[in-house]
């Protein structure tokens, strides 16, 4: 293996990599068609930052010498860390979005009164941008060996963009559920007692 060809190599890795893309597409292909699902309001890379959800303080800002970024709550320590400032943010606001709801998400198919919909859009949001990126990387990667021209990087990044707010949109969806249980539960042991109280009342 160690005397063939740097040609036959690299031959061989692309045949791999266009099969690992391939496969990927397939994923694709296989996914439910989410017609307007993808429609987006904005500019994805420019993102508000949510305060500590706890500390209600917006956090501090920091450009670490190795390139990163790194939003940290000034009362809790609560931080988050990304290559890119956008990506810092929305990876902050995750940690961050107990109280939000998809309506602060810039995804308009989102905004729907079904629950259950929203679920089925949320899920093919992020396997959808998932999938892309990874299709992209492979592109990139066989462009880089072959010669060709790659896709641009702002494109990889908007995808990446994109899959950081709908998990963030996924975050914000198990969050209000737990919080719909925590209601219901409130709900049925106040029902409970206000019932054993009726029971307990002379005369009844």
């Amino acid at each position: 293996m160690s005397g063939m060809p740097k040609a036959v190599k690299i031959s061989q890795t692309v045949a791999y990599l266009e099969d690992k893309r391939e496969t990927v597409g397939i994923k694709l292909g296989c996914l439910s068609q989410g017609e307007g699902y993808q429609d987006f309001n904005g500019n994805p890379f420019q993102v508000p930052v949510w305060e500590c959800v706890v500390c209600n303080v917006q956090p501090n800002t920091t450009k670490k010498s190795n390139g990163k970024w790194q939003y940290r709550c000034p009362v809790c320590g609560k931080e988050a860390v990304g290559k890119d400032e956008w990506q810092c943010i929305l990876r902050w606001n995750r940690r961050n979005c107990f109280a939000r709801s998809l309506e602060d998400v810039p995804f308009p198919a989102l905004h729907t009164d079904r629950a259950g919909q929203k679920e089925n859009i949320v899920t093919y949001l992020c396997e959808y941008y998932s999938l892309k990126k990874k299709e992209v990387g492979l592109t990139r990667q066989i462009a880089q060996l072959t010669g060709k021209r790659p896709p641009g990087k702002t494109y990889q990044k908007r995808l990446s963009a994109f899959h950081e707010w709908a998990l963030l949109a996924k975050d914000i969806l198990r969050y209000s559920g737990r919080m719909l249980q925590r209601d219901q539960l409130i709900v049925a042991v106040s029902a409970r007692r206000g019932k054993e109280h009726d029971l307990s009342m002379p005369g009844q």
